[in-house]
């Protein structure tokens, strides 16, 4: 329906994407979750927060690599 309504309301037609989804930070056997604030990161999270995850996930990922 929103296809047919934009040209008429003068907006370009959207379009679809598909894309595979980037797994929770904990790994891929869990979820994001908007109530675990540790499960992904937040439009609105800090540079703080944003940092501290990276460096949490950036930890655990070189744990989990075996050569």
């Amino acid at each position: 329906m929103t296809r047919d309504v934009a040209p008429r309301l003068n907006f370009p037609k959207p379009a679809l994407l598909h894309s595979t989804f980037f797994p929770a930070l904990q790994g891929s056997k869990s979820k994001m979750s908007a109530s675990d604030p540790n499960s992904s990161i937040f439009l609105t999270d800090s540079p703080k927060d944003i940092k501290t995850k990276v460096i949490i996930l950036f930890i655990f990922s070189k744990s989990s690599i075996f050569f």
